[in-house]
């Protein structure tokens, strides 16, 4: 009876512990769910803000290029003047 007893006692031990364990796998599990979605909606913030960025760097360069396209075509135009005054 007393063996009994005892290994009654260690089972319910045993079953205490794993009992808490799997409540802290479990509890960790979220925690590590939580950080990981945490950090996917960081990047894609990032993401979203560079990606703006270069949109705007993009639209900036393509107004730079139709500016100097358009001085190149003026001094060329500079450039027949001079030529057509200098004959």
């Amino acid at each position: 009876m007393e063996a009994l007893a005892r290994e009654q006692t260690l089972r319910r031990e045993a079953e205490g512990r794993l009992s808490a364990t799997s409540r802290e796998v479990e509890e960790l599990s979220v925690s590590l769910f939580e950080q990981a979605n945490e950090m996917v909606a960081t990047e894609r913030r990032a993401r979203a803000r560079l990606e703006e960025r270069v949109g705007e760097l993009e639209a900036r360069d393509d107004d730079k290029r139709r500016r100097l396209d358009r001085l190149e075509a003026a001094m060329a135009r500079i450039e027949r003047v001079r030529s057509i005054l200098d004959k």
